[in-house]
């Protein structure tokens, strides 16, 4: 409601930028303000790359001053966190909490909440991701030195992040798997699925293209695409050669993409595109909690072809419409199947379209709604 609402106020802050919110933390972190703001005075600290919704005030973070490799890993504190958050956010970040006095913090990632300082102020750290269970999963693929990177941060991660959830004074998580990991670190714990917007499903066009949809600056999304690129597309291609594959998301346009595929990169929106397909995949193999690519998808009522990591993102009774393939030759035989089987891609829709609605936002944030009412209660004026 901005700061004309009520009186109890709420500050968020992301080290990324929460508009347009397309996908990923992004998304999580805008649908999350949006909920907040109808029942609290709700300010934002966060860089920006599109408008922020109306009612919701902004104290916008300047880029930060760029960190050496050595001060990056050769401290306690998370790479992500030193890098997104240094001196210059942080001084930001001080002014916000001087001047607008909240009576509560939300903080967008545990990495985040590692390298800000907040004090006197209830703090509600939201773990959109475990970090340890995400970078052991990363240090598992790669080139070597990638790994030894993402291996180090692990080792790290052990030893701040449990640190982080028992100082705050409740945290968040979309998984159920985490939320019992966080709670046997000490930590309040609260379960916040991911949510969906209400659409109102549409049938798949028969012939449209089979789409990914991510934020391709995030490595597990990229690798996947490139995966998709080398090893999936010779195969569909050779079989079906009037078949269209698209990429859609943040910096997709930054992959080489061969004839036949689509690339559109930092779209204004992404509901087209979920319109327009026939099909959604889902083909990442690493990385951390739960993927809002897949509840986005099947939220429109797509069948979505995901590896076993992806489709563990499924809400639950929404399995009905994820195809579940491993190795090239598996996924390539999933998506060609539902592409050509127009009948079989519709009695998967059908059985998906049995298993929704999914929670909303609405519903899924509520509980973390009355969480910060309640925090934020004491130190109103």
């Amino acid at each position: 409601m901005g700061d004309g609402g009520p009186a109890l106020r709420v500050l968020v802050v992301s080290a990324e930028p929460p508009w347009p919110p397309h996908h990923g933390g992004r998304l999580r972190v805008a649908r999350m303000v949006d909920e907040l703001g109808k029942h609290l005075a709700v300010r934002v600290v966060a860089p920006l790359e599109g408008p922020a919704p109306d009612g919701i005030a902004v104290d916008e973070l300047p880029a930060e001053a760029p960190v050496g490799v050595v001060a990056r890993t050769a401290t306690g504190v998370p790479r992500l966190g030193r890098v997104l958050f240094g001196p210059v956010r942080q001084e930001v970040l001080g002014r916000a909490l001087a001047r607008h006095r909240p009576g509560a913090v939300l903080v967008a990632t545990s990495y985040l909440a590692a390298a800000a300082r907040i004090d006197r102020v209830p703090v509600v750290v939201d773990f959109h991701d475990v970090e340890r269970r995400r970078l052991l999963s990363l240090a598992r693929v790669g080139p070597p030195r990638s790994r030894i990177v993402h291996g180090l941060e692990a080792a790290k991660a052990r030893r701040w992040e449990p640190r982080v959830a028992r100082r705050a004074a409740l945290v968040t998580a979309p998984s159920a798997d985490d939320v019992g990991l966080l709670a046997r670190s000490g930590a309040a714990v609260l379960h916040v699925p991911h949510g969906v917007d209400l659409f109102d499903p549409s049938p798949s066009p028969p012939r449209g293209p089979v789409t990914f949809v991510a934020g391709f600056a995030y490595a597990p999304n990229r690798d996947a695409a490139r995966w998709v690129l080398r090893e999936v597309w010779p195969r569909l291609r050779r079989a079906e050669p009037e078949l269209r594959l698209r990429l859609v998301g943040r910096r997709a346009h930054e992959i080489a993409a061969p004839l036949g595929v689509e690339v559109v990169g930092d779209p204004p929106e992404v509901d087209r595109y979920y319109e327009e397909a026939a099909l959604v995949v889902a083909p990442v193999g690493v990385g951390g909690g739960p993927q809002l690519k897949v509840t986005e998808a099947l939220s429109r009522g797509r069948a979505v072809v995901a590896t076993s990591y992806s489709a563990r993102s499924a809400p639950a009774g929404a399995g009905a419409g994820v195809v579940v393939a491993d190795g090239p030759e598996a996924f390539a035989a999933a998506v060609l199947h539902l592409w050509r089987d127009l009948p079989a891609r519709r009695l998967v829709e059908k059985r998906l379209a049995g298993a929704l609605p999914l929670p909303t936002w609405e519903q899924t944030c509520a509980p973390l709604v009355a969480a910060l009412e309640r925090l934020a209660a004491p130190s109103s004026p």
